[in-house]
């Protein structure tokens, strides 16, 4: 992600994610991608504790749960828990593109998917338990070049 272009920021657990988002400035973050298994605050009760946070950003804001929970019964708490969306591991990089291009608006992942997977290996390699994700605006400004 962060070879085409995205900043990223990573917690070890949910309870420091949760603080990452109460601490920043409202509107920071454009998405989290959210491990559910995690010592000290698993990633259904950091989702719910940031979706309870008095601020208005935390409301849209997009999670999305990256699990090895495959099963519909996985899918179905990640969403009662206030996650936008289900992707199980290992991850397929079309749907994941799929589902970011959706939270980050305007298709604009198209843009991103060749650069995207020669970035997928280190991705893989580090496996943090929480990546957020914030687009920069050199990024953007790259994708419009393309």
């Amino acid at each position: 992600l962060e070879e085409t272009g995205f900043t990223v920021e990573t917690a070890p657990d949910g309870t420091d994610a949760v603080d990452m988002v109460r601490r920043a400035d409202e509107g920071w973050y454009d998405a989290v991608l959210m491990d559910v298994q995690m010592p000290v605050m698993d990633g259904y009760e950091a989702t719910r504790t940031i979706r309870a946070l008095p601020r208005q950003d935390v409301k849209s804001l997009p999670i999305i749960a990256m699990t090895a929970n495959a099963m519909e019964e996985d899918k179905e708490t990640a969403l009662k828990s206030g996650m936008n969306a289900h992707i199980a591991k290992p991850l397929d990089i079309e749907l994941f593109m799929q589902i970011l291009g959706k939270y980050l608006g305007g298709g604009r992942y198209e843009n991103y998917t060749a650069s995207f997977r020669r970035a997928v290996p280190p991705l893989r390699r580090r496996r943090p338990a929480f990546l957020f994700i914030r687009q920069a605006a050199d990024a953007a400004k790259k994708a419009a070049a393309w």
